[in-house]
């Protein structure tokens, strides 16, 4: 399973709010554009609390503004509509943004970062991503000070998923999923004012794979109260539940063949070797012979 868009946070009038509920463990990014200031942004997080960390930033002319991307690589679940991207500031000038879900991308990016500026022509990012990695997520954003008729455009098998015509900023994305690059940056625009625009690729991440196993186990695991639980010599089909987390290891691999199904929220982790293939896998699950 590769790279996947989720979502993008819609604006309700007052603040940037995911509109879907938020998966534990995906990645958001926080596209931010600033006017006329070349300060920081201030506040760069959410209403759930996850961490940010500044990605990358291009900011050419001190008196025009620029452009960021924050990233939090593992985010906590949130409800649909829970999550709200917190008001960010700037000490001067002026500021928007939004913020983005995306599913099974690393902390690791691929190639180095892409910049483009220029005043009086259309916006192009025709700068290079060289990749190495088959499967990235690359990331666009832009600001472009033309005025009101500025419309920020795709290019290059680009989804823009965010278009403030306001004040003329965009953020735009490509899943790469079977070829390497070089590729060129993902916003144009027809319009002839200043322009500030950045491009970031990160490579995917790998999905969990699903366990299975054969022969004779072993199942030792720890209730929530604490108390141990032991239960080896198993065969055939074993199903697991509860709040517990056990760790499997085959003891005597024989003819005969069972599977381990699992279900639920639970770590459980599978030792190599002895016919075990998957190393760790996050579900819910039932076992009948935990007390």
């Amino acid at each position: 399973m590769g790279v996947a868009y989720v979502q993008a946070g819609a604006f309700n009038g007052t603040a940037v709010a995911m509109p879907a509920a938020q998966t534990a463990g995906n990645i958001n990014i926080i596209a931010v554009a600033t006017f006329n200031s070349s300060s920081t942004p201030a506040n760069v997080g959410d209403f759930k609390g996850n961490t940010y960390t500044l990605l990358g930033n291009y900011v050419p002319n001190t008196s025009f503004g620029g452009v960021w991307l924050y990233g939090c690589f593992s985010i906590a679940a949130a409800g649909a509509g829970v999550n709200t991207l917190n008001a960010i500031t700037v000490a001067t000038g002026t500021v928007t943004s939004s913020f983005f879900e995306f599913s099974n991308v690393n902390n690791t990016q691929d190639g180095s970062t892409q910049t483009g500026s220029g005043s009086g022509t259309a916006m192009t990012h025709a700068n290079l991503t060289t990749t190495a990695n088959t499967n990235d997520l690359l990331l666009s954003v832009g600001v472009n000070g033309g005025g009101s008729s500025i419309t920020n455009t795709t290019g290059n098998g680009y989804t823009v998923v965010w278009n403030q015509t306001s004040m003329q900023a965009a953020f735009a994305y490509q899943i790469i999923t079977n070829s390497t690059g070089p590729f060129n940056g993902g916003l144009t625009s027809n319009g002839s004012g200043q322009w500030v625009v950045m491009g970031m690729a990160f490579k995917g991440g790998t999905a969990p794979v699903q366990p299975s196993v054969s022969g004779l186990v072993s199942v030792t695991a720890t209730t929530a109260a604490g108390t141990a639980v032991v239960q080896s010599g198993l065969t055939g089909n074993v199903s697991i539940s509860g709040s517990v987390t056990p760790v499997f290891s085959p003891i005597n691999v024989t003819a005969t063949s069972g599977l381990i199904s699992i279900s639920g929220t639970v770590n459980p982790t599978f030792s190599s070797g002895g016919g075990v293939t998957a190393t760790t896998v996050n579900k819910p699950w039932y076992l009948p012979f935990i007390n």
